[in-house]
């Protein structure tokens, strides 16, 4: 018997603390957190710092994995940028991304609940919902977005549909 297809949750923390941040999480049932952020450290908020949010994670039975090597909004390939822009078409070209994507689609159709995680709390405003969210879309993987009220909306609600790529084979 298949495993159900899940689907893939956003989430930003922004000024949440990390207590609203974890019952978010659990509301929605979200098993593994997979941190998409370049740099996983906090200025503003230490408990969002990568080994203090792990220790939180784990205290609340949710796995923490770090992916922002190659699901990051701000990748190190001086190639990627034009000027101080992302270039999303260079970005999608690159097989360390679709392998990060890849991992993220494999994950939903064995039926895990997971979340990506950014610091921007408004999917609008964040790479997980114009790069990530865009690219899973395409792949068949819905994506459902954790909102600045704790709300959920859809790809299409955040950003439309992301037409400027094929379908990922």
């Amino acid at each position: 018997m298949a495993t159900e297809s899940q689907p893939v949750y956003s989430i930003g923390y922004g000024r949440r603390s990390i207590y609203e941040f974890i019952d978010l999480l659990h509301r929605y049932g979200v098993t593994r957190l997979v941190d998409i952020r370049s740099h996983p450290v906090s200025r503003w908020n230490p408990a969002f710092r990568k080994k203090i949010l792990e220790e939180y994670l784990t205290g609340a039975g949710i796995e923490y994995t770090y992916r922002g090597d190659v699901l990051g909004g701000k990748p190190a390939d001086p190639d990627l940028w034009d000027g101080e822009v992302l270039d999303l078409d260079v970005l999608w070209e690159k097989p360390w991304f679709h392998e990060g994507i890849g991992e993220l689609e494999a994950a939903s159709r064995g039926g895990e609940r997971l979340a990506v995680m950014c610091a921007e709390l408004r999917p609008e405003s964040c790479h997980r919902a114009f790069m990530v969210g865009a690219a899973l879309i395409e792949r068949g993987v819905e994506m459902r977005h954790i909102d600045e009220h704790g709300g959920i909306k859809s790809q299409i609600e955040v950003l439309g549909w992301f037409s400027g790529h094929e379908p990922v084979e």
